[in-house]
């Protein structure tokens, strides 16, 4: 079997924020009973979905891990309150009750642990929790990462050494993501205002259940969105057996791996130029249903090898959703045991993905960063254009003089 499928994915939440307590010790997961993890399951896939439409609005490639971002957003889920968490849940999908959501997202993590296959199998999903060493949060808030989340506190110094907190997050997730995601945080990133920051790392590699074989691999025409015929390698499967769907619209293939349990899907429109069309019809139900309805057949595959890297800004998309109050001063992350406010400043997500005869190397990376705002905001007033002015006797509202300036001179 040859190797197909690497996947890496990082979301990290940058915040600042005050409390109580300091969780030194990870502590045992308690997930209760195991749940029905449907809810959550297809709150995720109605995520994904919503936040794809977003961010396919632009032109160009697109890969991102949908499972990472909503991990990373249900930790911060059960710091907000008021209409940031009202808002966080219908954008997310999630129920109303945080402590459901953790509860939900603990079994289903749960759940997706696989025995583990080196060279052939493999799937891992970590989770941690960052926050200034000498700043205390509510143990609220804290313990629920190593009890739902199975992660793990660190304390790092963002006040007096960002750039080494920086490098010391960005050197766990390099070993999370098995060096897939290796500089998530740049320079810019950190600074002394962040006091918290969580991550969530997914790793994935796995063999293609019928693997490609390289002598099939040939140089062919493919039609790019822009109208521009490329010369790229071509995959190939000859009179291969796999599940197939096909309509008037698209066709579809399931691609196994060695594990049943996952596959990709890969879904072609049959007009050359119909992909923008198709985009939309994509989540309807008619279409989820074709592909549950699909059948073995005998065919011909061809797919192209490609290589692409992605990167997007995604606070607009999300306030598009429906959460902009989490991105301005109106933001309530008061359940983290915030002494000073909290708010998102950006939500950024880079993702990588490879694919050739060997198979498929894949790695997605979000950032989310909030400022610490201890100190008192005032506005700026700036003279820098023409301006009235008057001068009044406040104890009898006289005004002494009344004028304005139009024009200076040097």
């Amino acid at each position: 079997m040859s190797r197909v499928a690497t996947f890496a994915a990082c979301f990290i939440v940058l915040a600042a924020t005050g409390g109580a307590l300091l969780l030194k010790e990870p502590i045992a997961e308690d997930s209760g009973p195991c749940l029905d993890t449907t809810p959550i399951a297809v709150a995720n896939y109605l995520f994904a979905v919503d936040l794809y439409h977003e961010v396919a609005k632009s032109d160009g490639n697109l890969v991102f891990s949908p499972w990472s971002v909503s991990s990373a957003l249900a930790m911060l889920y059960g710091g907000a309150s008021g209409e940031t968490a009202e808002q966080m849940a219908n954008v997310l999908h999630f129920p109303k009750d945080a402590h459901e959501t953790d509860r939900l997202f603990s079994s289903l993590r749960q759940k997706l642990k696989i025995r583990q296959q080196p060279g052939l199998m493999e799937f891992h999903n970590a989770n941690s929790l960052w926050v200034q060493r000498d700043f205390g949060f509510h143990s609220d808030f804290t313990s629920r990462i190593p009890r739902y989340y199975g992660g793990v506190v660190n304390a790092v110094d963002f006040a007096g050494r960002p750039q080494d907190a920086a490098r010391k997050i960005n050197a766990s997730i390099a070993r999370q993501t098995r060096g897939k995601i290796s500089e998530l945080l740049s320079e810019d990133d950190i600074d002394d205002k962040v006091r918290l920051v969580l991550t969530n790392a997914v790793y994935m590699k796995a063999n293609w259940k019928i693997p490609f074989p390289k002598s099939e691999t040939a140089h062919r025409p493919f039609l790019c969105a822009n109208g521009q015929l490329a010369s790229v390698p071509m995959m190939s499967h000859s009179e291969v057996t796999l599940p197939y769907y096909g309509c008037d619209e698209f066709q579809a293939i399931e691609l196994p791996y060695v594990n049943p349990r996952f596959v990709m899907r890969l879904i072609l429109p049959n007009k050359k130029n119909g992909l923008k069309e198709l985009e939309p019809l994509l989540v309807s139900a008619d279409v989820l249903v074709s592909l549950e309805q699909m059948k073995e057949v005998k065919l011909d595959v061809q797919i192209p090898r490609f290589k692409i890297v992605h990167r997007v800004h995604l606070k607009k998309e999300l306030c598009l959703l429906g959460m902009p109050v989490a991105f301005s001063d109106q933001a309530d992350f008061s359940r983290t045991g915030a002494e000073s406010p909290l708010k998102l400043d950006k939500v950024i997500h880079q993702a990588y993905v490879a694919v050739d005869e060997v198979g498929t190397e894949a790695a997605a990376a979000t950032a989310a960063t909030g400022r610490f705002l201890s100190y008192t905001w005032h506005p700026i007033l700036r003279a820098d254009h023409p301006f009235f002015f008057m001068i009044q006797d406040k104890q009898t509202k006289s005004v002494i003089f009344m004028g304005r300036i139009a024009q200076l001179s040097g």
